[in-house]
Formats: structure tokens, C-alpha cells, sequence
């Protein structure tokens, strides 16, 4: 039973469903004799949503159920129950699914229906599977099982004996379920359903996974995944990452079982299947604890209880249990009424022989309003999807050309920043004083490395956000270069954890690097000593950290940072409350500044 997202339903066929409730009230006469057609059409709009995962039928099931109610035909009744159910089911409410299963029982029961009895105590043990009471829902497995094994309905037989070795298995009494599933395998390798027998493979697994045989629940599991892709079924496969990330998780392989709980828990998300989505919510927590990330590991187990308390309503549902026990006390007199009333609805079928004409005649003219009202939504679906493809297209346009132009900003900011690091570079050149020369170089050094944050967000594909990894590599390149460090004098290291910043957060960024490091070089190993440099820059819960740190000759002793001329460190000091930083040096073999951003985050 699969689920998929809801707003993927295609709504015109929706809209059909609302028009025949003014055309039965035009036309109550005439569906008694076109009850067939209407019947039939009704159906198909449920089978075809229930075949495509959707779930929206509910309009059609009550049209079902009232014009059999209409029409006291017990078997259009029943089913119309059946698919009020099925809608219930599909969205998660399975108390209320329960109570509308419990309603259609008795009047299957009443027409002798063996079939549709084994359907409905097989849905009703189903919804209390998805309401964890394992042994309510093996309770009717076993009746939808005697039902089943009396039609000899092989099929049927077998996914009932799969149903109770699930909840077998969720009991913990995994010796059964795996004696239920040989079952139910050899009754699907005797129909030859491959399709089945993949699915039976992952819930195998699960029996594997519960005894502590990790290593076996993985290898079903993969064999599934791997060797049955045609058989693939979204929630199966849902079920089975799910499956596989607890395995992994049990192995202490980490990375491999968040990794597999993401994909079971996006399938989840994208299909509606919320009340699967706990289970995953509870597996991310236990992995970020087992990480040492208890942050994250307390984010997922919030998630994990809100939808068990949405999901799995614990409190006692006292109208299912009334439901239950007057279904066991009464179904006699309830079978005794249902054939009384059947009699007394033939009788009123024979005396409305008489208006068969005009009944025909009425049901040719609904069927004819029916067919107009399908053609004009057809007309204004199709008439719609034009003005959207046509609106897309300038969209795309518009964005195309936004692309360009914003390439072009950056490309020409690039070419004048290089422009006056190229002059600075030049009047640097034609002057004497060393000093005067060192302040034209840092400032060059300083409007390059503006230029490379440009230069990077043309080329990029990302216009808004800046590749920090990237940027550092040219920014530490060019600075080596500039000051002429002999190669592997020293060693740079970089540990960045943030892929990507935004424009006016790199920039000051930026500058501020661009500062300490070419502190780091001119003044740090002056002797000529070989030493390390390293940067770290990551984003936590305070915010934006940036630290640089070398293991050189440190600050001079009594050096107030606060009160210094240099200019460098009084623009870092202006950078720094521009992005509303902190931040602290620290000296002792060698020099160490850290700076904080505070709520800020990457691009």
C-alpha cells in the first residue's frame, strides 16, 4: 500500500467528482436505472488514485456510499465503507479507518462475502499494525486468513501469512515470524511471483536485523536493493534504507547508516508516508549520539516525538472498542436485519419498474451533462498549461538574462580592482623609500585579494555565494608569492568548514586574512626559521569562527594591540565591527588571533 504526494494529484480529475453530487440530486431517479455506470466511473477514480499513490478520493467514496445507500444495494454499501477506510488508512488516521472497516464487516458478512470478509479483517489488521498493536492486528491477520484458506486463494493466503510474520517479528518473537515467512515463500514460489519474493527478502531482513545477525539483514537487504529493481516499490524501498541505516548503526558504521536513514527518511517525506517518519527520526537521533553531537542528536529526537504522538495514538479508542463488541454480540441480528431489509428493497425495485422509461431518458440527458462538464475542464486544463509553459519561458528568459548581467558586474569590478593593483604595483616600482614601497605592496595585496573574490563570482556557477576552499588556495598563493618566501619554508595549513559565504560577509572576511597572514610572513620568521601557519575557519552554534595561528617569534612583549599604529591592525579593527566581531590575539610560541562572528551563515 503506497502513498504519494498528494499535490501531485492532477485536479480536474477531483473537480469531476464535485459535479456529480448537483447531477444526483438532478437525477435521483434516473441512477437507479444507470446506478451501474455511475458505480463503475466512481470506482475507477479510486482505483486509479489508489494506483497512483494519491489521496484524494474521499469525495468519490462518499458519492459511493451515498448512492448505495440510495439504492440499498448491502455489497455497494459495504465497499463504499471499505473505500472511506482505504482514504483514512492512506492519510494516517487508521482510528478512524478502523471504525469505518468495523462498519463494512458486518455487511459483507451479511451477504456471506468470504471474500471481501478476509479483505476487511485483513485492512483492519493492517491499520492496527500502523498503530504498533501487534497483537490486535494479528488477531484479524488470523481471521482474514481462515477467510482466504476457505476460498483457497493462494495469493492471498500468502500475504496474509507475510502480514502476521511482520508482526511477529515486531513483537520480538522472531522464531515465528521466520517460520510464517518460509510459509508465505513457498506459497509465492509455487505462483511463481518474483515480485513478492523480493519483498520478502527485506522483510526477512528485518528477523535477521531483530536476532543481532547484522551482517545477514544487510545482505537481504542489498540483494533487494541490487537484484530486484523492477520489483521496487517506494515504501518498500523506504522501508529497507530504514532498514539498512539501524544495521549499520548497530555495526557502529556511522557514516553509512546516516546515510541510508536520509534517503529512507526523503522517500518518506516526498510519498506522505508520516507515519513511518518516527522510526527515522529515532535512528538519526541515536546516530549524532553515538557521534558525540548531541545537538543534533536532541533536534532529531523532538522530531522523533512529535510524530509519535501524532502517529501512534496510545489512548484508549473507546468507539473502536464498542464498535468490536457489537459486531461480536450482534452479527447475527445484524445478518437477520440486512436480509430482512434486502427483501424489502426488491419489493421497491418491482414497484419502480413503471418509471424505467423516463428513468433512461434522464440518465441519457446526465450522462450527456456529465460529458460537457468533462469536455470544459478538459479545454480550460489544456488552455492553462499553455499560459504556464508561455510564463515559464519568460521566466527562464528574465533569469538568463539576470545570470549575464550579474557576470558582467563581477567581471568588470574585477578588471578595475585589477587595474589599481596593477598601478599600485607600478608607482611601487618607481619610488626609493622601502617603507613607502612595503605600504603600496600590502595595499596591492589588499585590493588583489577583492579582485579574487570577483574573479570567483563570475567564473562560478553560484552568483551570490563565494567558494572559500578555492579562494584561500589563490589568495595564500599570490601572498607567498608576493613576499617571497622560498618554497617549503612555510608550511600553510588550512582546515575550512564552511563551502561557501556570501559576498558581504567574504569581503571584510577576506581583508581581514589577507591582513593577519601577511602578518604571519613578514614578521613571524624573520630570522629565516622554518615554521607553520594555520587557519581554521567553521560556522557552530555562536556563529562564524575564524582562527590564524603561527608558531613564530609572537608578539613583542608589553605589544597592546589595542593601542598600536599599525595599519593593519586598525583596519582589521574597522572589519571587525562591520561584521559585528570579536576578537582576541594571543601570544606564546608563536601569535594566535581568533575572531567571532556572531549569527551569521554560510551561503
Amino acid at each position: 500500500m503506497q502513498k504519494r504526494n498528494p499535490f501531485k494529484r492532477r485536479w480536474y480529475q477531483a473537480g469531476l467528482v464535485f459535479i456529480l453530487f448537483p447531477l444526483m440530486a438532478l437525477c435521483t431517479i434516473s441512477l437507479h436505472a444507470q446506478s451501474d455506470l455511475v458505480f463503475d466511473s466512481l470506482q475507477n477514480i479510486i482505483r486509479h488514485e489508489v494506483t497512483a499513490g494519491t489521496n484524494t478520493f474521499l469525495p468519490a467514496a462518499l458519492a459511493y456510499d451515498s448512492l448505495a445507500i440510495q439504492k440499498g444495494d448491502t455489497l455497494k454499501m459495504a465497499k463504499g465503507k471499505n473505500f472511506i477506510g482505504m482514504h483514512y488508512y492512506y492519510k494516517g488516521s487508521h482510528r478512524q479507518a478502523i471504525e469505518y472497516y468495523l462498519k463494512a464487516l458486518p455487511l459483507f458478512a451479511a451477504i456471506q462475502d468470504t471474500y471481501f470478509i478476509g479483505m476487511m479483517n485483513n485492512n483492519i489488521g493492517a491499520a492496527y499494525e500502523y498503530r504498533d498493536e501487534p497483537d490486535h492486528s494479528i488477531s484479524y491477520y488470523q481471521k482474514a486468513l481462515e477467510s482466504f484458506t476457505l476460498l483457497k486463494d493462494t495469493l492471498w493466503m500468502a500475504n496474509v501469512l507475510n502480514n502476521i510474520a511482520i508482526q511477529h517479528n515486531v513483537s520480538m518473537r522472531n522464531k515465528e515470524a521466520l517460520d510464517y515467512f518460509l510459509q508465505a515463500r513457498q506459497y509465492y514460489s509455487y505462483l511463481g511471483d518474483s515480485s513478492m519474493i523480493a519483498m520478502l527478502l527485506s522483510n526477512t531482513a528485518e528477523v535477521y536485523r531483530f536476532l543481532g545477525n547484522y551482517q545477514e539483514a544487510i545482505r537481504l537487504n542489498e540483494e533487494y536493493l541490487n537484484a530486484y529493481p523492477k520489483y521496487h516499490t517506494i515504501d518498500v524501498v523506504a522501508n529497507v534504507h530504514g532498514s539498512l541505516a539501524r544495521s549499520y548503526l548497530a555495526l557502529g558504521r556511522l557514516d553509512e547508516a546516516l546515510d541510508h536513514n536520509r534517503i529512507s527518511t526523503q522517500i518518506r517525506k516526498d510519498n506522505n508516508f508520516l507515519f513511518r517518519l518516527p522510526n527515522n527520526y529515532e535512528t538519526e537521533s541515536m546516530i549524532y549520539e553515538k557521534k558525540g553531537n548531541y545537538r543534533l542528536a536532541l533536534e532529531a529526537y523532538k522530531n522523533f516525538k512529535a510524530g509519535q504522538d501524532s502517529v501512534l495514538n496510545t489512548e484508549k479508542d473507546e468507539r473502536i472498542t464498542h464498535l468490536i463488541t457489537e459486531y461480536e454480540v450482534k452479527e447475527k441480528d445484524q445478518e437477520i436485519k440486512m436480509l430482512a431489509s434486502q427483501n424489502e428493497l426488491k419489493t421497491l425495485r418491482i414497484e419502480k419498474s413503471n418509471r424505467q422509461k423516463l428513468a433512461y431518458g434522464l440518465g441519457a440527458l446526465c450522462l450527456l451533462i456529465f460529458a460537457l462538464a468533462l469536455y470544459y475542464l478538459l479545454r480550460l486544463k489544456s488552455k492553462t498549461n499553455i499560459d504556464l509553459a508561455e510564463k515559464n519561458a519568460l521566466i527562464s528568459k528574465a533569469l538568463a538574462e539576470k545570470d549575464i548581467l550579474l557576470r558582467e558586474i563581477h567581471h568588470r569590478v574585477k578588471n578595475n580592482l585589477q587595474m589599481i593593483s596593477a598601478l599600485l604595483y607600478l608607482h611601487g616600482k618607481s619610488v626609493d623609500d622601502s617603507t613607502a614601497q612595503e605600504a603600496l605592496m600590502e595595499s596591492q595585496n589588499r585590493v588583489q585579494s577583492m579582485a579574487m573574490i570577483h574573479q570567483n563570482l563570475y567564473q562560478d556557477e553560484n552568483l551570490l555565494g563565494v567558494s572559500i576552499q578555492d579562494y584561500l588556495d589563490k589568495l595564500l598563493s599570490h601572498l607567498i608569492s608576493s613576499y617571497n618566501i622560498e618554497k617549503n619554508r612555510i608550511t600553510i595549513h588550512k582546515k575550512i568548514k564552511i563551502p561557501q559565504l556570501d559576498v558581504d560577509t567574504v569581503i571584510p572576511l577576506a581583508l581581514i586574512i589577507n591582513e593577519l597572514i601577511s602578518n604571519s610572513l613578514k614578521y613571524a620568521f624573520r630570522d629565516g626559521r622554518r615554521g607553520e601557519i594555520s587557519i581554521f575557519l567553521e560556522q557552530d552554534e555562536t556563529g562564524i569562527k575564524l582562527e590564524v595561528s603561527d608558531d613564530g617569534i609572537g608578539l613583542p612583549e608589553h605589544f597592546a594591540v589595542e593601542t598600536s599604529s599599525n595599519f593593519g591592525l586598525k583596519l582589521i579593527n574597522i572589519l571587525s565591527d562591520r561584521l559585528g566581531a570579536t576578537w582576541t590575539t594571543h601570544s606564546g610560541n608563536g601569535t594566535r588571533m581568533t575572531l567571532i562572528i556572531p549569527q551569521k551563515k554560510a551561503a
